[in-house]
Parts: structure tokens; sequence; C-alpha cells
């Protein structure tokens, strides 16, 4: 029995003298998946909707405001401000501020909704990174005939992705829109 157990004990002094390669194969197995699991968030990183810089983020929001994508009627847009007040690797906020001409000299408050309204659509289905967007409307007031215009404001929101999703908008009337938005001023 002693040379059985010294054969036992041969034979495991031998498979611990292999060991360290063993281990050589762990260590490529985690480098290699490590890899891997590099390349997945990169690739997945890579097709994220990005942040557009300040000044592409301006022009990418003027351009979809100052669109006469709707009947001139309700007016059009003469000036914005934009500005982006958070900006994420995948989402931003913007401020905007729009000087808003009224399509007739008498301005209706329904004209300024309806703008709103179709151009915020607009905003949230063309520019996957905007999640909030604080919106301004001014209109010119005439303090005497003949004289500047100043640019006040009527109304102030906050819009965002989750209240824009939560919108059916073919049942959508598009005077509500401060019905559905947040932190409203007058």
């Amino acid at each position: 029995m002693s040379d059985e157990i010294r054969k036992v004990w041969e034979i495991i002094e031998k498979s611990s003298a292999y060991r360290p390669k063993r281990n050589v194969w762990k260590v490529t197995a985690i480098i290699s998946m490590s890899a891997l699991v590099a390349l997945l968030a990169y690739v997945i990183w890579c097709n994220l909707p990005k942040v557009p810089s300040e000044r592409e983020a301006a022009d990418q929001v003027t351009r979809i405001l100052a669109d006469q994508d709707f009947s001139y009627t309700y007016g059009f847009l003469e000036g914005a401000n934009v500005k982006l007040t958070h900006r994420g690797i995948t989402s931003g906020n913007a401020d905007v501020t729009c000087f808003f001409m009224p399509g007739n000299a008498s301005k209706s408050f329904d004209q300024i909704k309806m703008y709103c309204t179709v151009k915020l659509k607009r905003l949230y289905e063309e520019l996957p990174w905007l999640n909030e967007c604080s919106f301004t409307i001014k209109c010119p007031y005439y303090s005497r005939p003949g004289g500047p215009i100043e640019w006040r404001q009527e109304v102030r929101f906050k819009f965002s992705r989750s209240i824009y999703k939560k919108i059916d908008w073919e049942k959508f009337s598009y005077t509500d829109i401060l019905k559905a938005a947040e932190d409203v001023q007058f």
C-alpha cells in the first residue's frame, strides 16, 4: 500500500507543476471577456443620440422654429435665442425664447398656443437628444405709434420628453398645450 500512496502522491505533485499553465488560460479568458465587454460598450455608446455643441443645438432648434410648416395665419418667428442649460452625453435641456409675430393685428392667445404645440412636437420628433425644453414666447408691443417695438413675455413653460410621450397627438387639441406643460407663467 505504501507504493500506491507514493504513486498517488507523485501524481498530485506532477499535477501541481502544471497548475500555472492552467492559470494562464484563466487570465487570458478574463482579458478576452473584458475586451469583448469594452467593445460592446463602445458600439452601444456610438449608437446613442449625442448632444451637439451649443452652436449646433441652437442652429437645429432655430431651423425647426423658423420653418413655415403650417398656415401663415398663426404667425411666424421673428427671432430666437437658444441656450443649452444642461448637456449630458446622450441628452440635453434647452432654454428657448421665441420672438413671435402674430399672423394678424389682433393677436390671439390661441395663435400662440398653436404655434408652441406645432413647434414643440417637431422639436421632440426631430431632436432625439432633447430632454427638457423651457419655452418662452415674447410678442411685440408698440409703446406709441411708429415707436420702437418692445418685446413682452406672453407665456413661459417647461415641456419634457416624458410629457411628449404621454400625449396622444392624434386626439390632442393643439390649444391645450399649456394644460399639459409644467411651470406655466404668464
